[in-house]
């Protein structure tokens, strides 16, 4: 059984493996060309990229709702690449 914290090691080499093109906004001009941070974490537990948003989804990387919307805004409005956003996300304490 994996916990949080694999699944967030898993989700942070996803991020840096370049293999998921960076979008920043969903909802813009370039929607279904890319990956926010948050779908590429849904890619790698399995799901849809369109379930970025589920519950499940957040609970399995012991993500709380807080955080899953911190780093919807450093992707989408602060633009941060997926590199930054990995080491923001290694920095949080481990899950409990």
């Amino acid at each position: 059984v994996k916990t949080a914290q694999d699944v967030r090691a898993e989700w942070v080499a996803a991020l840096r493996s370049g293999k998921y093109r960076q979008v920043h906004d969903l909802d813009g001009p370039k929607r279904g060309s890319g990956y926010c941070a948050m779908q590429v974490l849904a890619v790698a537990l399995g799901y849809s990229a369109h379930h970025w948003g589920h519950r499940q989804v957040r609970k399995t990387a012991g993500l709380s709702w807080l955080q899953a919307t911190r780093i919807t805004w450093w992707n989408d409005a602060k633009k941060l690449s997926f590199h930054q956003i990995a080491s923001r996300i290694e920095a949080w304490p481990p899950t409990r």
